[in-house]
């Protein structure tokens, strides 16, 4: 019975999932079959935390650009016409993209093998950038999740290219931005809408460390999302109160909301969170400087859909009117059972 299940695709895709990516590449090498099953997970998360690798990652993708002049210092020992392409299609299975990653390991293959001069170095980058997304065009890549988690820099010649239209279809399925660092690349962001994917973020968003971040940004790009279902804030010192009005405009369709590690310093009532009354799920953990004015509009609120509430708060001294609004819905959703 275990061997007719193994032998069934599905079953295999269902297994293959849940690994993690060591696993995957063991289970790529057992056989053909798991091979053509598994390769396609692989290399729909390809770009990680290592360098080398990723730097090999790009590599592959190089060799399905349709004009390979732009690689010629990289290959000028090799006849780049007369390099076979890879067994598999890998472009067509890429889902998640991690910018950050893609843009030093670019800077690291430029550093290496083209001109040192700033300009030369711009003007590679923006031929390299606009090549890739070509390919991704040609291969019909649909990404599902960008993700951001270190610094980099880009020209602006660079985000200019992500801003024509005919890239749009690469980013318009985008169910998930994750932005993990202080100071990101806002421009690079707004160039992504500006392709017209208005909808970047259709299901997931989350912001971590938002230290020094242009707020009044982060409100607009929530605002103009459309359908937005889970938003996470993560470690915001100061704005809150710029987010609140735009978290009120997702209300009719954000069932997960989750504010955590967040100071309210000089925060009015949550009138706008109280106005989502359609949330599932709500947790205000970790919070500073919470007052019951804040909380007051809370209690008026219905939630009627709730499901899941914390207001757990072991880093700072817990707000005595949340914890006595958090022990009336808790009552109010065991009643509802």
């Amino acid at each position: 019975m275990t061997q007719v299940m193994l032998k069934n695709t599905d079953v295999l895709r269902c297994i293959f999932e849940y690994l993690s990516k060591r696993d995957q590449y063991t289970c790529a090498r057992v056989n053909r079959k798991f091979c053509i099953v598994v390769i396609s997970f692989i290399w729909a998360t390809p770009f990680g935390t290592s360098c080398k690798r990723n730097v090999k990652v790009l590599k592959n993708y190089f060799l399905f650009f349709d004009d390979k002049n732009i690689l010629q210092p990289m290959y000028h020992k090799t006849s780049t016409s007369t390099q076979a392409l890879p067994l598999f299609d890998y472009p067509s299975y890429l889902k998640e993209l991690r910018l950050d990653e893609l843009f030093i390991s670019l800077n690291m293959i430029l550093r290496k093998h083209y001109p040192c001069t700033k300009s030369s170095h711009d003007s590679q980058l923006n031929k390299l950038i606009c090549a890739l997304l070509d390919m991704f065009l040609a291969h019909q890549v649909k990404l599902k999740k960008i993700f951001i988690d270190k610094k980099f820099k880009l020209n602006i010649h660079a985000i200019q290219a992500f801003k024509e239209q005919k890239y749009s279809s690469i980013f318009r399925s985008i169910g998930t931005l994750t932005i993990c660092q202080q100071n990101f690349n806002l421009k690079l962001i707004e160039a992504l809408k500006d392709s017209g994917c208005q909808n970047i973020v259709k299901k997931n968003f989350e912001i971590w460390m938002l230290h020094h971040t242009d707020i009044s940004t982060i409100s607009s790009l929530i605002m103009s999302q459309k359908g937005l279902v889970r938003l996470r804030i993560f470690d915001c010192e100061h704005g809150i109160d710029l987010i609140l009005p735009a978290i009120k405009s997702q209300a009719e369709t954000l069932r997960d909301l989750e504010l955590d590690v967040v100071d309210y310093w000089r925060c009015l009532p949550w009138t706008d969170l109280a106005a989502c009354e359609k949330l599932e799920r709500l947790w205000i953990t970790n919070s500073q400087h919470v007052t019951p004015a804040m909380v007051k509009p809370l209690h008026t609120a219905s939630f009627p859909y709730m499901k899941d509430i914390n207001v757990n708060n072991p880093l700072y001294e817990n707000c005595d009117e949340l914890n006595a609004w958090f022990l009336s819905r808790k009552l109010t959703m065991e009643f509802n059972d």
